[in-house]
């Protein structure tokens, strides 16, 4: 497991700077046990961390399948040490697809990205999976939306290249570990 990610500007590096050309690049793919691991480490981290759970917990419960998601903001900078705060949110990409209709439409309003940053701290982005049978303007599209969204990532806003993280697929065991590792994490922590 990796323990310290940033580099001294206290961002994920886009690269390995040893071999720029390895397949080792952002996005860094990773567990979310991982995840908690490595950025959880403060109770504030590990509140936001908390949230976050519940709301992958309320997308699996609400008909989606969490296939890939993206990880970035300040949440995955060192902002304690490059502005002296804690992260308010995490900013995360979900790529899903559909497993119950019925929950899904039921669910759709609960999963506004206002809604979802105000109730579970997670600036949210839903981009739907197209599926084998989607016609070529689906896939193009899908296409440019992932692009859109790496690139849009890769650069702080001041224009600084800089990585992000990429977390695996999400289901209901994932969701009762890592809480435990969180309440685990909380008592280390406390001391």
């Amino acid at each position: 497991m990796v323990t310290n990610i940033w580099d001294e500007r206290g961002l994920i590096p886009p690269i390995d700077q040893q071999n720029p050309t390895s397949n080792n690049r952002s996005p860094y793919k990773i567990t979310i046990f991982d995840f908690i691991n490595i950025f959880g480490f403060s109770q504030k981290r590990l509140e936001l961390l908390d949230s976050f759970l519940d709301f992958q917990k309320k997308l699996l419960d609400s008909g989606l399948l969490i296939h890939k998601q993206w990880v970035n903001g300040s949440f995955c900078e060192h902002c304690e040490m490059t502005r002296n705060r804690s992260p308010n949110d995490i900013d995360a990409v979900f790529f899903y697809t559909v497993n119950n209709v019925e929950l899904y439409e039921i669910n759709i309003n609960c999963l506004s990205n206002e809604l979802v940053k105000k109730t579970f701290k997670v600036d949210s982005y839903l981009i739907h999976l197209p599926t084998g049978d989607a016609n070529i303007d689906i896939h193009c599209n899908f296409m440019n939306i992932t692009a859109y969204w790496s690139s849009l990532w890769s650069h702080t806003r001041s224009g600084e290249w800089k990585g992000f993280i990429e977390l695996d697929n999400f289901h209901i065991d994932n969701y009762n570990n890592a809480k435990l590792l969180i309440a685990n994490k909380r008592i280390e922590i406390n001391g």
